[in-house]
């Protein structure tokens, strides 16, 4: 059964890609790989997340995430710190601060770890939001000057040009 899933999986991946639908199939993608035991499953979760919080599905979103984060593999922690990423936007438009706190510091010390000028900016970026909604403005104009700094120095013009917007 586990195989069939697997096969079922990479054919409507395959078959979604063809016709540039991918987005719109990742979730059931990512159930084949899950009863699969794919450790490809918390990628499709991602995505298909993803494409939930950007059509304000946000409690579908949700469920997609936590999936992907059970299943993130321990040794991968790029895929960590994007589901931690897509949860902290699910819970900006949901107003949740507490949990929001809580995937801003898990994301920090994974950008510490993975030293990625882009996952880096992601993160201070947040972080630079939280402090501006909870009224620290001086924090955040530090922050998003720290993160404009961060894409500057890699390269990321369109990510300089986000960090001075905050």
């Amino acid at each position: 059964r586990r195989e069939y899933n697997r096969r079922t999986a990479r054919w409507l991946a395959d078959v979604t890609a063809r016709t540039g639908r991918v987005e719109e199939y990742a979730a059931i993608v990512a159930e084949h790989y899950d009863q699969a035991h794919d450790p490809a499953a918390a990628e499709w979760y991602l995505r298909a997340g993803r494409r939930a919080r950007g059509m304000f599905a946000l409690d579908e979103a949700t469920h997609l995430l936590d999936r992907a984060q059970r299943l993130a593999p321990a040794d991968d922690p790029e895929l960590l710190f994007d589901v931690f990423a897509e949860q902290e936007q699910v819970l900006d438009r949901q107003g949740d601060r507490a949990a929001k706190a809580v995937f801003l510091r898990r994301m920090a010390e994974l950008s510490d770890r993975l030293g990625d000028p882009d996952r880096t900016f992601t993160s201070l970026l947040g972080q630079s939001r939280q402090a501006f909604e909870t009224s620290e403005y001086d924090r955040a104009v530090d922050l998003a000057t720290q993160a404009a700094d961060t894409a500057r120095a890699a390269g990321l013009g369109a990510r300089v040009a986000e960090g001075h917007l905050w």
